[in-house]
């Protein structure tokens, strides 16, 4: 970009190309007077226009996100005025996570929406727990309630016996690894490096979709190394086949091997499962 184009973008307030563009070259930042200055610009008018804005814009909590970020790793510092009101609408803006929000909070407990955040949280939290390291760790459980009837509530992770099939197969070839099911899409793949290559769809299933089965390497700090989808005759549907086109399409871009793998004959068992992982991993 040039300083016409970060003008005209901030007088359009058209944040995302310039908070792209920043986050990309964010290395670059205290050595560049451009990306210096488009930064500078940016927040000026960025902040003075944040308070207008509603609470529930997604892409003003992402571009507070990348300040903050950027701000926390010395490469922009904000002013004094831009990181108060960056911390205190970050707090309002995470009132579905009260954790966060209490956390953000914090930071400045003078500040009036702060505080009340604060005391709404402290009042819904439970009183810590005494145990032989209360000094150094704190617990905290949720209160009783013994109008709730005393009945089983869990369930098992397992939707079917194919399921389970396919765990034990993956245990057994990758015992030295982790095996987890249903592993959220987000929590799998870099989603700032992966959303300029994705759809529209592809962006909302990221933060909807799962996996079923994850392979992640104990060694490497759990990082994701295979992944396992188990197919059915559900998947046959429309609707399904636009997700499973969408699921595909993020795991393409992100340059990773999805395998499907669906049972054909009822009759097929956790050693046939064992043997067709240990072919897959091999080839």
């Amino acid at each position: 970009m040039d300083r016409e184009a970060i003008l005209q973008a901030v007088f359009k307030e058209d944040w995302d190309p310039v908070i792209t563009w920043l986050y990309r070259n964010q290395q670059d930042i205290p050595k560049d007077d451009l990306l210096t200055y488009a930064a500078g610009i940016f927040a000026a008018e960025f902040f003075a226009k944040l308070p207008t804005y509603p609470l529930d814009r997604p892409d003003i909590d992402t571009y507070l996100a990348t300040l903050w970020s950027l701000h926390q790793r010395q490469l922009y510092v904000l002013k004094p005025t831009h990181h108060r009101l960056l911390i205190t609408q970050s707090a309002l803006r995470n009132s579905q996570d009260p954790e966060r929000a209490y956390q953000f909070a914090r930071e400045f407990p003078d500040d009036e929406a702060c505080q009340a955040i604060i005391a709404a949280y402290e009042r819904r939290r439970p009183p810590p727990m005494a145990h032989s390291q209360s000094h150094t760790i704190q617990v905290t459980q949720q209160p009783t309630t013994p109008e709730i009837p005393a009945q089983e509530y869990r369930i098992t992770l397992f939707k079917s016996y194919q399921e389970k099939q396919l765990f034990q197969a993956l245990i057994n070839n990758f015992p030295s690894y982790n095996v987890f099911p249903n592993v959220a899409i987000s929590c799998l793949l870099n989603w700032e490096t992966l959303k300029p290559l994705l759809t529209t769809d592809e962006r909302k299933l990221f933060f909807t979709g799962i996996v079923d089965f994850v392979i992640f390497d104990r060694a490497q700090d759990l990082l994701p190394m295979h992944f396992f989808e188990l197919d059915s005759p559900h998947h046959d549907t429309e609707s399904a086949q636009f997700r499973d086109q969408a699921k595909d399409g993020i795991f393409l871009k992100a340059g990773v091997t999805l395998h499907r793998i669906r049972k054909m004959d009822p009759e097929v068992t956790e050693r046939e499962f064992t043997l067709l992982i240990r072919e897959l991993i091999q080839s």
